[in-house]
């Protein structure tokens, strides 16, 4: 399996960052919405403050490309080779929520 390191250089919105590549990619089963939604910003910061500069694991073969959304849909790492998204997705979805997960 194809493993590349990526730094996060941006965060668009909860669910979607720009890395050092250039490409845009939307993290799986992280939740996203659209900037008019309420809880955007508190969500966007969390994500912001757990991977903003840091460097991200991804696996070429689980990478997909989706017809609606810009950028390329990723399992993302961290260095130990644990899953990012659990933890993240639930912290994310309390912020949407306006219900923070600690």
């Amino acid at each position: 399996m194809e493993t590349r390191s990526v730094i996060v250089q941006e965060v668009i919105s909860p669910g979607s960052i720009r890395a050092s590549d250039g490409q845009t990619y939307v993290l799986r089963g992280i939740p996203d919405t659209d900037e008019e939604f309420g809880n955007f910003a508190a969500a966007r910061k969390l994500v912001e403050e757990a991977l903003l500069n840091t460097e991200v694991f991804l696996y070429d073969e689980t990478a997909k490309e989706l017809p609606d959304l810009p950028g390329v849909e990723v399992e993302a790492f961290d260095g130990a080779g644990k899953a990012i998204a659990p933890r993240l997705a639930a912290q994310v979805a309390g912020a949407l929520v306006n219900h923070p997960v600690r």
